[in-house]
């Protein structure tokens, strides 16, 4: 089959959506298919982006420009042209409610997202403080693009209550199939390191994010000091971000590690190898691939019980799912109760694992995406 991405990033580029536009590519091409892509898509036009500025000057609210009616009709008239000469059967439309739309379509839609707008309203930093006008525009194309779709795709429960309450879409048509690891050549079981943590002299704690403050860092730092102070000898590596300012016992700072890169890639692999626990209080998280990776390495996770993060951490059997209020105390006492009791974290390991191999992988996601294809060309709607 010849599947037409329509996604405002590069599905060929291991960087696009950290690493899961290319995941999800690959894995259709795996299945036997052609993907097919649009091209760059350009930006709002100057004189919207103008109109927009002295908006949000004059109203002190923000007016999203890419999810506004205007932007899309432009949009959508330039990928219909891009692609009226393209042979295709299928177009699969991934995270681009704006972008698609108002695109001429005469196939099948698959649609996939981690999140759906009413979703991401005052919940991420960038959708607070939004225009009612804004937030009108946002849903009305949301709700056009799902009610397009043959069918939709989406990787928690969290934006599929959304597309359900809020959109009023049907259930006969929404498939969840959770994301895997954006990581290549993921260890063998065998390959497992295997902890006994009554030997282990350091506790290491991995803290992987690129945005400190939403990723929940100050409640990690927290954590790492209480610990340190109750005797239990603990560091905190943090990766993909420098947060300014924060010096302590026990804390490492790597920054940013390109997964492109065959170097930084290992390293990757290494702390996920010898961490014995992930901890992301973030404040918000639609899916979080770091879940999926962590459970591919047996890394139990501990995060708070927001988003899409409940299905990818079972509280108490592959990690702890706090309350989104938890502050650094919480999690400090979380983890020494995992760290003190042997069986519990052997348990969890041995969970966490079981949990990619069942769930958390990309051989998994394509055999629900396939079962839709087969669907879509056996006319079962």
């Amino acid at each position: 089959m010849r599947i037409l991405l329509l996604t405002p990033g590069d599905p060929f580029n291991h960087r696009s959506w950290s690493g899961t536009l290319n995941s999800i590519t690959t894995t259709i091409q795996k299945l036997g298919h052609e993907v097919l892509w649009h091209g760059k898509i350009p930006r709002g036009s100057l004189l919207l982006r103008l109109k927009i500025k002295l908006y949000n000057l004059f109203t002190r609210e923000k007016y999203r420009w890419k999810h506004s009616i205007e932007h899309s009709k432009r949009i959508g008239k330039i990928i219909t042209a891009r692609i009226e000469n393209i042979n295709y059967d299928l177009i699969l439309v991934i995270a681009a409610s704006t972008e698609s739309a108002f695109v001429n379509i005469n196939v099948p839609i698959i649609y996939i997202s981690d999140a759906t707008f009413d979703s991401m309203v005052n919940y991420e930093t960038s959708f607070s403080n939004i225009s009612s006008r804004s937030i009108e525009e946002g849903n009305y194309l949301e709700k056009k693009i799902l009610q397009r779709s043959t069918y939709i795709l989406y990787p928690s429960d969290w934006p599929i209550n959304s597309a359900i309450k809020y959109y009023g879409i049907s259930e006969k048509k929404i498939i969840k199939a959770k994301f895997g690891p954006n990581i290549p050549n993921l260890p063998r079981i065998s390959e497992l390191k295997d902890i006994n943590i009554k030997q282990e002299k350091i506790l290491k704690l991995l803290f992987v994010g690129v945005k400190w403050n939403s990723k929940g860092g100050p409640i990690a730092i927290e954590a790492l000091k209480k610990l340190n102070e109750r005797g239990i000898n603990t560091e905190l590596t943090v990766v993909g971000c420098k947060p300014k300012g924060e010096r302590c016992n026990g804390l490492i700072i790597i920054d940013f590690l390109d997964k492109s890169n065959e170097q930084d890639l290992k390293c990757i692999w290494d702390l996920y190898y010898s961490s014995h626990l992930l901890i992301l209080p973030t404040r918000n998280e639609a899916v979080g691939i770091v879940f999926s990776e962590s459970a591919a390495f047996g890394l139990p996770c501990i995060a708070p019980k927001t988003g899409g993060i409940p299905d990818y951490i079972e509280d108490n059997i592959t990690g702890r799912l706090l309350e989104l209020s938890a502050n650094g105390k919480d999690y400090a006492d979380v983890i020494e109760n995992i760290w003190n009791d042997k069986i519990k974290y052997k348990k969890m390991k041995i969970a966490s694992r079981k949990k990619y191999e069942q769930e958390l992988n990309w051989t998994k996601w394509g055999e629900q995406f396939q079962l839709v294809l087969d669907k879509i060309n056996n006319g079962l709607n």
